[in-house]
């Protein structure tokens, strides 16, 4: 089974280490400029993990969420992430949300709750954000509504169209089975059986 998600030749987007260290970037750099900013990164039930924890580590922050969203964290058993893990608000530079909730509207809620800051770096980490004509991460413009910054970053768990096509080809499985349709599954039979015979 392949998790084919991605097999879209529009969705070649860069590695998640490439986008995990921009968004570090960002990071470290809005902190530098005013101290009072709070880092925001959505995620859904699962996932996203590595972005935020990488931003925490980085700017030696704590990582707040809510309740069931830190009930799932604490089961993956991560010591680096358990570590960093509080269930106060206040005590955390680097805060979770879902994703439906990095948007201006949310994150200014957000915002008031927590007047400690001045205003927020968030960033929405899916492969759906990227956009092909995009040849650098630094080329990503920012959605800026006052205090709030948002970036959509390209980043999934899923893989992209060049790490299936890299798996086919080392891998050679001997059947592959699409799990997700991004195009019709008789296209991505052709593209599979092609990969499995160059």
């Amino acid at each position: 089974m392949l998790p084919s998600r991605y097999c879209n030749e529009s969705y070649n987007f860069p590695t998640q280490q490439s986008t995990i260290a921009f968004a570090v970037q960002k990071s470290c750099e809005a902190v530098k400029l005013k101290p009072r900013t709070l880092i925001v990164c959505g995620t859904y039930s699962v996932g996203k993990e590595r972005v935020f924890v990488s931003i925490a580590k980085a700017l030696g922050s704590k990582i707040c969420a809510r309740v069931p969203k830190r009930r799932i964290l604490t089961c993956l058993q991560w010591p680096e992430l358990d570590n960093r893990l509080t269930d106060k608000w206040h005590q955390a530079q680097v805060h979770v949300l879902p994703m439906n909730k990095i948007e201006v509207g949310a994150l200014a809620k957000h915002l008031s709750a927590h007047k400690e800051y001045q205003s927020i770096l968030a960033f929405k980490p899916t492969g759906w954000t990227f956009k092909q004509r995009i040849a650098d991460l630094n080329e990503i413009q920012p959605q800026v509504s006052g205090p709030i910054t948002i970036y959509g970053i390209p980043y999934s768990e899923h893989s992209s169209f060049s790490e299936l096509e890299w798996f086919i080809k080392r891998f050679r499985p001997v059947k592959v089975i699409a799990t997700v349709a991004s195009k019709p599954y008789s296209e991505m039979n052709k593209l599979f059986h092609k990969w499995l015979h160059t």
